[in-house]
């Protein structure tokens, strides 16, 4: 009963961590969309600093590996083991060192794969609002 019970509760988590991904990608793409309108530092005014966005079509791939490669570095990181015994720090810690994995595990599958539309304020983005939106998400759930 109890081996069930937790099985379901990190499935959940699971699936509460993908969802927290997915609109941390989706935020992540909007402000890259419009990154023009607060970033206004030009200088050289005739040059474009920032080009266009991909689409977000060509962008939903990204969103299914990205999401996939945070999950399993998590898991990898074992945060979905137990909250009782855990300090909030210690997840936080958990959540930066995931952030950090993914990013090097996506960085290198972008290199080797030549993934080239993902724009780098795009991945500077996702990773700091997914890592922020992944403690909030975390710090809410533990404080329950």
């Amino acid at each position: 009963m109890l081996n069930r019970r937790g099985k379901f509760f990190s499935n959940a988590m699971k699936l509460l961590d993908a969802i927290t991904i997915s609109a941390a990608f989706f935020v992540s793409y909007f402000l890259r969309v419009h990154f023009h309108v607060f970033y206004k530092f030009d200088i050289v005014p005739s040059a474009e600093v920032v080009g266009k966005a991909a689409g977000l079509s060509e962008y939903f791939p990204v969103l299914v590996l990205w999401s996939l490669i945070w999950i399993v570095m998590l898991l990898w990181n074992g945060v979905y083991r137990s909250f009782r015994t855990r300090y909030f720090l210690e997840i936080i810690w958990i959540i930066i060192k995931a952030a950090f994995w993914s990013t090097v595990f996506f960085g290198s599958i972008s290199f080797i794969v030549k993934i080239q539309f993902v724009s780098r304020v795009f991945f500077v983005f996702f990773m700091l609002i997914s890592t922020i939106f992944l403690v909030l998400q975390k710090g809410f759930i533990y404080y329950i």
